[in-house]
């Protein structure tokens, strides 16, 4: 199935060498990626963490906060 993830949280969650699927297509802003459950599990997972009030208090990372939940709004029509 096809995603598409805030490019800020993509990149971070790639760096970090977790599941992320195969990309699709890029702008600045958005990467479409084509991921199996078991990713999109991952995506949700890890972007959860991130978005759980009081997880990350430190204001250099209010940026990738933000963008986890931005993460989740996007994934929530899809099912895991």
């Amino acid at each position: 199935m096809i995603v598409t993830i805030p490019a800020r949280f993509f990149y971070d969650h790639q760096s970090r060498d977790l599941p992320t699927g195969r990309v699709t297509g890029a702008t600045s802003k958005l990467v479409q990626v084509d991921v199996t459950p078991d990713e999109l599990a991952e995506w949700r997972s890890d972007a959860e963490h991130y978005a759980t009030p009081g997880n990350f208090t430190d204001p250099d990372l209010r940026g990738l906060v933000a963008s986890a939940r931005a993460t989740l709004r996007r994934l929530q029509p899809h099912s895991t």
